[in-house]
Formats: C-alpha cells, sequence, structure tokens
C-alpha cells in the first residue's frame, strides 16, 4: 500500500482465511454456467474480510486454518467472535526469508 500511495493510489485490501470442505467448479444449466465456489466456509472467510476491513487489518485467519500453516507464519490472537478465535496473520520466521507468497492446498480424499 505504500508503494502505490507514493503514486496516487489507494488500495483497501483484506484477506480471511479459513480452511476446509466447500465445492468448487461448474454451476448452472447449459444455458447459464458459472464457475465458481460455495459454501459455509466461502461465506466464512468473507465475514473474516469484512471483519478484517472494519478493524483496519490486512489480513485475519480463522482458527481453523491456523493449523494448515504448521509454525511457517507467526499467528497472533487478535479476538473472539461470533464465528470463532481470529488470529492476525504475519510472517516472522526466517525460514521463509525471501517468500513473498505462500499457498497450501490439500486434496480430499473423494477428489
Amino acid at each position: 500500500n505504500q508503494n502505490w500511495t507514493r503514486v496516487g493510489v489507494e488500495l483497501e485490501i483484506a484477506f480471511g482465511i479459513t480452511s476446509g470442505v466447500c465445492l468448487n467448479g461448474n454451476f448452472g444449466t447449459n444455458e447459464r454456467m458459472k464457475y465458481g465456489t460455495v459454501g459455509k466456509l466461502v461465506d466464512l472467510a468473507q465475514h473474516l474480510v469484512y471483519i478484517a476491513k472494519s478493524c483496519c487489518k490486512p489480513m485475519l485467519l480463522h482458527s481453523d486454518a491456523k493449523e494448515s500453516l504448521a509454525g511457517a507464519y507467526v499467528c497472533n490472537f487478535f479476538m473472539q467472535s461470533e464465528f470463532g478465535n481470529l488470529y492476525e496473520l504475519s510472517r516472522k520466521s526466517t525460514a521463509l526469508e525471501g517468500v513473498d507468497a505462500i499457498f497450501v492446498f490439500r486434496t480430499g480424499e473423494n477428489t
């Protein structure tokens, strides 16, 4: 954000991170098809984004997703909400020196 602000662009980006099973793919009919992701976790992630924006936090992590990071990031307790414990995420591990992003993908037995 600091680099973009210098050139006159102000971004407000927030991430809500959850973990679990959801449906992903093409939904609809032959006349109208849409690719997307649906499920309770998608709704939960959207709620986390809303909370993150409201509290001026760039990234909030739900307690269920905390285990997926396996210690690569430091998760600081942020608040207890109606959705469970929420954590702020920050990269503090020296093992990730020079790493810009980590993606955690898990496939289920039925995929």
